[in-house]
C-alpha cells in the first residue's frame, strides 16, 4: 500500500529523537486541524454547528443541557431559538439557582444525570466551589487538575427516568458535558436510544475518559443502532468509523457529535 510505503520511508529518514520536537509540533498544528484540543471558543470547537443541527427549522425544539454549571450553554441555544424548550441539569445548588434566576424561561433540575438513581459524590475544588471541573468521578480534581478536594453528596437520576416522569416523548438536541460522566449518562438513556427518541447528542471526550475507562469505540457501540459519530470541526464534521482507533482514541479534548441514523 502507498501510504504504509510512504511511511516507512519517512520513519527511516526522520526517525531520530534529536527531531522529536519538529515532529510533535506537526502532530499538535494537524491534531488541532482533526478537532483535537479546540476549546478556546465555540467558533473553533464547533459547538455552534451541532446547536444549528439540533434546533434548525424546529418551531420548539426539546433540548436538554446536561452538567449546565452556569447556563452559557443554554444562553447560546437561546441565542440561536429564543423559542426552544431547555431542560438544564446542574447538581451544584448555587449554579441552579443562579440559571433559575437568569434564565426563568429554562427548566432547570438541580440534580445529576447517571446510569441509575440515587445519590452520588460530586468532586470539586476546596478552595473554587462551583468550579467548571466539578465530577462525579473521582480523581479528576486532585489526579489531573491537581487541586485540592471537597465532596458533597448529591441526588441523581436517569435520562430515562427524567423523560418517563416529565411526559417528554423526544429529545432534539442532547448535550452532556460531565468531566469524564459522559457514557453513564447515555447508559441511562437505554430506552430513549433503542427508540431512536434522541436527534442529536453532543458530548465531550478527553483527558478524564482515561480514569472512567470509556473509549470512543464504547461510545460507538452505545450508539450503534441508532447514531452515526462525528468529530466537531470548525468547518464541519469528522466522521469517527469504526476500527480507526488511532484517530478516535485520543484523550484530550475534543467534541463529538452523535446524529441519528434517518
Amino acid at each position: 500500500m502507498l501510504r504504509s510505503l510512504v511511511g516507512d520511508i519517512y520513519a527511516l529518514l526522520f526517525g531520530w529523537p534529536w527531531l522529536a520536537k519538529l515532529h510533535l509540533a506537526g502532530f499538535y498544528l494537524c491534531a488541532r486541524a482533526l478537532g483535537l484540543h479546540n476549546y478556546s471558543s465555540a467558533r473553533i470547537s464547533g459547538e455552534g454547528v451541532a446547536i444549528r443541527m439540533g434546533v434548525a427549522g424546529k418551531p420548539t425544539p426539546v433540548v436538554f443541557d446536561v452538567g449546565a454549571n452556569e447556563g452559557q450553554w443554554s444562553a447560546d441555544v437561546l441565542a440561536c431559538c429564543p423559542s426552544a424548550c431547555i431542560h438544564a441539569f446542574e447538581p451544584q445548588p448555587r449554579l441552579a439557582a443562579r440559571i433559575a434566576k437568569k434564565y426563568p424561561g429554562v427548566n432547570v433540575s438541580n440534580l445529576a444525570l447517571a446510569d441509575e438513581v440515587g445519590a452520588l459524590e460530586l468532586y470539586d475544588y476546596m478552595s473554587h466551589e462551583g468550579s467548571q471541573h466539578a465530577t462525579l468521578l473521582k480523581g479528576v480534581i486532585d489526579g489531573i487538575h491537581h487541586g485540592q478536594v471537597q465532596r458533597a453528596q448529591v441526588p441523581v437520576s436517569t435520562l430515562d427516568a427524567y423523560c418517563k416522569q416529565r411526559g417528554i416523548e423526544r429529545i432534539d438536541l442532547l448535550k452532556i458535558d460531565v468531566e469524564g460522566f459522559e457514557f453513564k449518562v447515555l447508559q441511562g438513556a437505554r430506552r430513549m436510544l433503542a427508540e431512536q427518541r434522541i436527534d442529536v447528542i453532543q458530548f465531550e471526550f478527553n483527558e478524564m475518559n482515561v480514569l472512567s475507562r470509556a473509549f470512543v469505540n464504547d461510545f460507538a457501540c452505545c450508539l450503534q443502532g441508532s447514531h452515526r459519530l462525528y468529530r466537531l470541526l470548525p468547518h464541519g464534521l469528522l466522521p469517527l468509523r469504526t476500527g480507526g482507533h488511532w484517530v478516535n482514541e485520543q484523550f484530550v479534548f475534543q467534541n463529538i457529535v452523535a446524529l441519528r441514523k434517518r
